[in-house]
């Protein structure tokens, strides 16, 4: 596993629609990203929970939509069942993310962590 070294802002924006959160993210890197190398990275993104296959878990965590007007409060809430974060709007070091948050939040965040738990026969 690889690490990053960066200094990250985020701010969640609860807007007043079904199912979701808003989060206007500012990432400071060391050097300055390539705009096309980044959202590849995000694209490309998988982890453990995709490797194990668990049954909760997106088969593409991270959707990044290259639309101007992407992600709006529902369009792309049900993206990967509702499981994937859908990002937008990237800019040089900043992007726009939308969450669901139940599916990918409380509820299903739990769930996901019961189903990781019990892969790694951590429970039963």
């Amino acid at each position: 596993m690889s690490s990053l070294e960066a200094r990250i802002n985020a701010a969640c924006i609860r807007v007043a629609t079904w199912d979701g959160h808003w989060e206007a993210v500012s990432v400071e890197l060391i050097q300055k990203p390539n705009i096309d190398r980044l959202r590849r990275v995000m694209i490309q993104f998988t982890s453990e929970l995709q490797a194990l296959r668990l049954p909760s878990a997106p088969v593409h965590p991270i959707i990044v939509r290259e639309e101007p007007d992407r992600p709006p409060p529902r369009l792309d809430r049900d993206i990967e069942r509702g499981r994937a974060s859908v990002v937008g709007r990237v800019r040089d070091h900043k992007f726009v993310a939308r969450g669901h948050n139940t599916l990918r939040g409380a509820a299903g965040g739990t769930r996901l962590n019961a189903e990781l738990l019990v892969a790694k026969k951590m429970i039963q």
